[in-house]
């Protein structure tokens, strides 16, 4: 099991969190706050006024937590599951 974790890739969402080497992914929290806010702030003012929809593009932050992807096993060396009838006795 040790093994397996070792070829394991690790993501994360908390961006700003540098020091931990993370993998992670951006999602712009801060620009979506402020549009959020700007469009709370519109619809007080105005409240007729359609809503509004943004969309926000993530970005990845490739860090250390992120390995090689694992390599494909041979076809000769896939592993099978055995139904409970093929299960040795």
């Amino acid at each position: 099991m040790a093994d397996r974790a070792a070829h394991r890739s690790v993501l994360s969402f908390l961006s700003k969190i540098r020091h931990l080497s993370l993998t992670s992914v951006d999602i712009g929290a801060h620009e979506v706050g402020r549009r959020v806010t700007r469009a709370l702030l519109d619809r007080i003012a105005d409240p007729k006024r359609e809503a509004v929809e943004y969309q926000v593009t993530p970005t990845l932050e490739v860090r250390g937590s992120t390995g090689p992807a694992p390599m494909k096993r041979h076809p000769s060396r896939q592993r099978t599951s055995l139904s409970p009838a093929q299960q040795p006795a």
